[in-house]
């Protein structure tokens, strides 16, 4: 079965955009206005919102191609390793409406390349140890579009793709399901004890 698994550079496959350079006087204390995805908001696998930028939405009209869409993948240039693991994420619902900022890449795929199998490729040690052997700069490490599109893997077919991303989708869905039961069983101790 894995023979039919033909090696592949990411780049002929992937849609990859560099965010926009937002003008840090223009941005707006408006908890409506959309958020600016910047590289601080990546964090190993999910993106965080504290200390979020917002921009204006008139001022957003010709800027179409940066408005985030659920499922895009994003990764962080600078500085794209962190010890707690690799600075991407999978944009969620709940993260929206988002504009992307510049040094953060946006991933999504195409015909041959499902994006939800994307994020799982992107999540990858294989990719995080290509990123780490190709990150330029020691004060702050950075990547380039160029480096994340030389990425060969080998590519199983679409239908592959999409089995393999909804059984890892299931159990991601679970672990947040168990981390949300959690915290709330935490929070129930902590009201009991007090």
């Amino acid at each position: 079965m894995t023979s039919e698994w033909r090696e592949v550079r990411l780049g002929d496959l992937v849609d990859l955009l560099t965010g926009y350079p937002f003008q840090s006087k223009s941005y707006v204390e408006d908890a409506f206005a959309p958020r600016l995805l910047r590289g601080d908001n990546v964090g190993p696998g999910s993106l965080r919102w504290e200390g979020v930028k917002r921009w204006p939405e008139q001022m957003a009209v010709d800027l179409n191609q940066y408005w985030l869409r659920e499922g895009d993948v994003v990764l962080a240039m600078d500085r794209p390793w962190i010890e707690a693991g690799l600075k991407y994420a999978s944009v969620r619902r709940s993260d929206l409406p988002s504009l992307l900022v510049q040094r953060v890449a946006r991933l999504r795929g195409t015909t041959d390349l499902e994006t939800s199998f994307l994020r799982y490729l992107i999540g990858s040690s294989a990719f995080t140890k290509h990123i780490l052997g190709v990150q330029t700069g020691t004060t702050v490490p950075h990547i380039s579009p160029s480096q994340i599109k030389s990425f060969l893997f080998r590519l199983p077919p679409v239908q592959v793709q999409r089995a393999i991303a909804h059984i890892l989708g299931t159990l991601d869905d679970k672990i947040d399901l168990l981390r949300r039961m959690n915290q709330t069983l935490e929070e129930t101790a902590c009201a009991l004890f007090k």
